[in-house]
């Protein structure tokens, strides 16, 4: 399965079509035949049942999108080229699920042969590939480079005009990123923050894309905390917050408001739901509601220190709260640490925190359940510890739901129940911003916000 040009809709990949029985359990995929491995072996079901499994035995990373509805049973090959997948239960999103990169096939044979001490390959791939793709990974130091050249037997062929070779390098410093590119020195430089794009415009040789984005970033309360557990006092916070004094003057007008958990541009997002306005009386009454009309606490606010961004988020909270008698405390954290503060149960977690959330499948589930199901608790998704039985009774039935039209009502009532209850202060949705230079082509036309962070260089080449 793969994503059809710049939609989120689903098209044939590996698998020319593909049937789905009546309960929702059982699907049958067929699959292209002549599709070639890199090392000139052909794609079959095996392989398919191979990567299914492998995944669910190393449950890992991706893997937790689906432990949720395969287990070590549900694959099945019921020919060369027809694989059997049958669900532990009727799982609407699945199709999407298998459109992320944890969906992808490896070449069981090659994978295997590198099996150290029952490690199911993990250990070779760290350095090596062993997929159909268009690029063969010709070499990869660690911290230094990732060199992706040509596949010449890439069943989609190379009629056209497509770049034969890629170079990645992680260059962690922006300003060096920025150099670099206006010195011609690398094509595209995929870390520039959205608040310094700005910046880049109107440089020589160097163009700014700009296109729809999935990804959104808020700032969330500990519901289990004294005060932040109440949802009076998160309201009133919500209100209090200046939004607009954020995107223009933090995101100099590079975002969007976010409007409730599901973004604009995916399914299932409701143009008309309500959203707080910045309205500081509201929140003053909704203080003195919660029995704390002159405030008269504080809380902490985490942040990870990486992102700027998120750090004057609590800045901008921190005025707001002011005006309503709460103190709020600001601390950075590494990656690492912020990570074990918000997810290692609520007891010890922040009170505020900020983070945000990109798309693994195109389903409103990937965002809704995710971050706001009682069963995903301390989890990156649900690190707020929200929990509603009426909410997670409308997720279970939108799971199932076969009639997608039931589906989109469900995901309906399960906005509006998440924003009356404000976990979250709802901050911005991104725009994708991306500084390249103007001699690469092909990156607006084939871009795809499901794939913002994995730019399809198969699509791209350079000219001028």
């Amino acid at each position: 399965m793969r994503y059809n040009g710049a939609s989120t809709d689903l098209i044939p990949g590996l698998a020319t079509k593909w049937d789905i029985s009546t309960d929702g359990k059982t699907y049958t995929f067929y699959l292209r035949k002549g599709v070639k491995f890199h090392d000139g072996t052909e794609v079959t079901a095996k392989d398919v049942k191979f990567s299914f499994d492998r995944m669910l035995k190393i449950n890992k990373g991706p893997s937790w999108i689906y432990t949720q509805d395969l287990d070590l049973n549900s694959v099945k090959v019921i020919d060369a080229y027809t694989v059997q997948i049958t669900l532990t239960h009727a799982y609407a999103p699945f199709l999407y699920t298998i459109a992320y990169v944890g969906g992808s096939i490896m070449n069981s044979t090659l994978v295997m042969s590198h099996e150290t001490n029952g490690d199911l390959g993990q250990a070779w791939l760290q350095k090596n590939d062993a997929g159909s793709g268009p690029y063969v990974m010709t070499q990869w130091v660690p911290n230094v480079q990732v060199v992706l050249k040509k596949f010449a037997d890439y069943w989609q062929g190379w009629g056209g005009k497509h770049v034969s070779t890629v170079i990645i390098k992680p260059v962690t410093e922006v300003s060096d990123q920025k150099m670099m590119l206006q010195r011609g020195d690398i094509d595209i430089a995929g870390g520039i923050d959205v608040d310094q794009i700005p910046a880049m415009r109107g440089k020589p040789g160097v163009t700014i894309f700009k296109g729809p984005s999935l990804a959104i970033t808020y700032i969330g309360f500990n519901c289990q905390k004294k005060y932040t557990d109440n949802p009076l006092i998160r309201r009133a916070f919500s209100y209090a917050f200046d939004y607009a004094g954020v995107l223009q003057g933090v995101l100099r007008g590079n975002a969007m408001l976010l409007q409730g958990p599901v973004p604009k541009g995916l399914w299932g997002h409701d143009d008309n739901l309500f959203m707080y306005p910045t309205d500081l009386k509201k929140a003053k009454a909704l203080m003195a509601a919660a029995g704390y009309p002159d405030g008269g606490f504080t809380l902490t606010f985490a942040y990870y220190t990486g992102s700027d961004i998120n750090r004057r988020l609590g800045l901008a909270l921190q005025a707001a709260l002011q005006e309503l008698g709460v103190t709020l405390k600001i601390q950075g954290y590494t990656h690492a640490a912020f990570y074990q503060q918000v997810t290692n149960g609520w007891k010890d977690a922040p009170e505020v925190f900020a983070w945000g959330w990109v798309p693994d499948y195109a389903d409103p589930d990937d965002y809704v359940f995710s971050m706001f199901a009682t069963q995903n608790w301390g989890t990156p998704g649900n690190a707020t510890y929200y929990s509603n039985p009426v909410l997670d009774k409308a997720l279970a039935a939108a799971q199932v739901a076969t009639d997608h039209q039931k589906r989109v009502e469900f995901y309906m009532q399960a906005q509006a129940l998440i924003v009356s209850d404000a976990p979250w202060i709802f901050v911005y949705q991104n725009e994708r911003f991306l500084a390249m230079r103007d001699w690469v082509k092909g990156f607006a036309k084939t871009y795809n916000p499901m794939l913002e962070r994995m730019p399809n260089f198969y699509n791209l080449y350079k000219e001028g």
